[in-house]
């Protein structure tokens, strides 16, 4: 999902819900923080995507809307 550029965790987390501790501890240096929340690839971590390619993914389903009462 970085893939098109900075994105918040709150997006990534119904994909991967353990995004923001993944990021925030960055193992690898494959992220950058830009600003708070939000997440980039950096440099080293565009190079593991030609690497290590990862299928595509599909787009997380909608939420049903909720049932009143």
């Amino acid at each position: 999902m970085l893939t098109n550029g900075p994105r918040p965790t709150k997006d990534l987390r119904p994909v991967v819900p353990e995004a923001p501790k993944i990021l925030l501890h960055n193992v690898y240096g494959w992220f950058v923080r830009t600003g708070r929340g939000v997440y980039d690839l950096t440099d080293a971590g565009r190079a593991a995507l030609v690497r290590w390619p990862q299928p595509a993914q599909a787009s997380p389903p909608a939420l049903a809307p909720r049932a009143a009462g």
